[in-house]
């Protein structure tokens, strides 16, 4: 299998795992990188109040998309998102799972939905959560939309490569 940094894109993440042909190694880096940040904003949403749930998933989110030990390199923090979002608000995991199943099935693009899959969270939050500053959410939307700026060149090139969900 070799590392995954000199494989596909070179992220590290699930999407490129799965480009490589191997889908049991991409499901497991897929719930990985969920839990990754799920398990932290649960124990903390338990011990403490859910700003600090809330800033202890952000930073395992920012963990996982620049991570010391490899230079700063990390994945694109999707997976790591949804494991943050599930944690929080199970409603908004949901519509945004909802939101990236339907998208990633009609395009085929991983990027594609998971780049409108973190606008549509910025907008729940904005909409639907008085609890969270929305510095956090913007934050992480920004950082995620950054980390897809070849995806979204290759996009809009027509060259950017498609996934096989099933």
């Amino acid at each position: 299998f070799g590392d995954i940094r000199n494989l596909g894109s070179g992220n590290i993440g699930a999407t490129n795992v799965l480009r490589t042909g191997n889908k049991k190694i991409a499901i497991i880096v897929l719930f990985l990188d969920f839990f990754k940040s799920f398990f932290p904003t649960i124990v903390f949403s338990y011990y403490f109040d859910v700003h600090s749930a809330i800033l202890c998933g952000s930073l395992s989110i920012l963990g996982h998309m620049f991570p010391v030990w490899i230079k700063f390199k990390g994945g694109k923090g999707i997976a790591s998102l949804f494991g943050f979002i599930l944690a929080i608000n199970p409603i908004f995991f949901i519509i945004l799972l909802t939101i990236w199943l339907i998208i990633a099935i009609i395009t085929k693009f991983s990027s594609l939905s998971s780049i409108i899959t973190t606008i549509s969270m910025l907008f729940l939050f904005l909409l639907y959560d008085n609890n969270t500053n929305i510095v956090i959410p913007l934050t992480i939307t920004i950082l995620i939309i950054i980390k897809h700026k070849k995806n979204i060149e290759r996009l809009f090139k027509g060259k950017e490569s498609k996934i096989k969900l099933l």
